[in-house]
């Protein structure tokens, strides 16, 4: 087979990698801090700051997160000729991160407000936060198929938009921790402080893309397909793997995301220490940074199975580690926090290329449509988590020092997360070595 095809030729002809890669993180950071600050403040906000009950809270984020999902899959299969042109992407990612900014500011104003129906104007914030949001989330994703050409350049460029994350992961915990650990007059306008400096750095970041994208041109955007429907012709000419790695996309969205979103919690009821709690809280980004190069080394030449079985292994133990640690010694949580980090990204980064190699080869023109239903997969997951956490968190003795409740909630998803990806891996390449002969 001919590993030449046109899909192998990289949409930006003559850009070196690195730069790419720096405008492209770049980019993925802003991104990413919009979406950890969404995930670690969304729920702590409405509940600490604006006072909402934990139930309602829960309810509200799954209807976001559903809305979201729909959202998605509609911008990939309306905007699919855009999204198939690494130019047009970039400016309207760039475009989506102002009206996001927009969106994020007014929901971080909602406490200072002091509004007479907190919950009814949050929730309206959050809608609109989810509608932009998906503006300059999919097109992101898209270029990660059509920005360059080689499988080692994707898993290149996956290993920094991971780290990318990791940073913005960094960036918002340490937003988080002076939250937690704030007088609670003062929650209020930091974080509407937080909501502006976030808006800059991501608006920042996507001009950045947009502008070295557009320096060095872009080929044509594919023709539409005619088609009944976007979402079908998709099904019927992409590669098998595509839909497991959208299952195991929606099963890993248990693991971490559910872990973030409770530490917050965690920290400010268990770990009574400011100093350890802000450690613990960042050291799961610092992690994520630093473990890409492990991965990306550890994992050379591995199929892209492989590497998602040994990661998701490898999140299952050290979120083991982490609930042991937490019944042990205080200072025990910090190695724990570390390596469950560096795992957490050793699944993004594993999935992540995998899918863009998938999508390169077999699904060039239909990019929108299938980030957008990768995507869809995780936030249909978070969803069902959100509204989990709400219910969790109902249950006011979760803040009593010796309760075990958080600490189970954090870690057990990812556990049956990581051990049910891997099942369902093994299952299908099972099927795969039974079906492969009569092929």
């Amino acid at each position: 087979m001919d590993t030449t095809s046109a899909t192998e030729t990289p949409v930006l002809e003559g850009k070196p990698l690195r730069s790419l890669t720096i405008a492209y993180a770049s980019a993925h950071f802003g991104k990413s801090i919009f979406w950890y600050g969404s995930e670690s403040l969304f729920a702590f906000l409405l509940t600490e700051v604006a006072q909402l009950g934990p139930a309602s809270v829960g309810w509200v984020l799954c209807g976001s997160f559903l809305l979201s999902a729909l959202l998605d899959v509609v911008v990939g299969v309306l905007l699919k000729r855009r999204l198939s042109s690494a130019v047009s992407a970039a400016h309207l990612q760039f475009m989506g991160a102002l009206a996001t900014s927009a969106a994020l500011i007014f929901l971080f104003a909602v406490p200072t407000m002091r509004p007479e129906a907190p919950l009814a104007l949050s929730a309206i914030a959050i809608l609109l936060f989810r509608i932009a949001y998906a503006f300059i989330d999919i097109p992101q994703n898209a270029m990660l198929s059509s920005a360059v050409g080689t499988i080692a350049d994707r898993a290149y460029l996956a290993a920094a938009r991971l780290a990318g994350s990791g940073l913005a992961a960094l960036t918002v915990a340490g937003t988080v921790a002076s939250l937690v650990y704030s007088v609670e007059a003062m929650r209020a306008p930091l974080l509407l402080g937080l909501g502006v400096f976030m808006a800059i750095l991501t608006v920042g970041a996507c001009a950045l893309l947009y502008f070295a994208v557009r320096e060095d041109g872009d080929r044509p955007a594919c023709p539409a397909q005619a088609s009944d429907s976007a979402v079908m012709t998709f099904g019927r000419k992409i590669d098998p793997l595509a839909w497991l790695l959208i299952a195991a996309m929606f099963i890993t969205s248990f693991a971490s995301p559910v872990f973030t979103k409770l530490l917050p919690y965690y920290a400010a009821s268990h770990l009574l220490d400011p100093v350890l709690g802000t450690i613990t809280i960042s050291l799961i980004s610092v992690g994520m940074v630093l473990g890409q190069p492990f991965w990306l080394r550890a994992l050379k030449d591995r199929s892209g199975t492989m590497k998602i079985t040994v990661t998701c292994l490898s999140i299952s133990v050290t979120a083991g580690l982490f609930a042991a640690a937490g019944t042990g010694a205080p200072w025990s949580i910090l190695p724990a926090a570390l390596l469950f980090g560096v795992s957490s990204g050793g699944v993004g980064t594993a999935l992540w290329s995998a899918y863009g190699d998938v999508i390169a080869e077999t699904g060039a023109g239909g990019e929108g449509v299938a980030y957008g239903l990768f995507t869809a997969s995780a936030k249909l997951s978070l969803a069902i988590s959100a509204a989990g956490i709400g219910l969790l968190l109902e249950d006011a003795s979760f803040r009593e020092v010796t309760s075990s409740r958080l600490l189970f909630g954090m870690t057990l998803p990812a556990i049956i997360a990581g051990l049910l990806t891997v099942l369902l891996l093994l299952l299908w390449r099972r099927r795969w070595e039974l079906v492969r002969p009569a092929a």
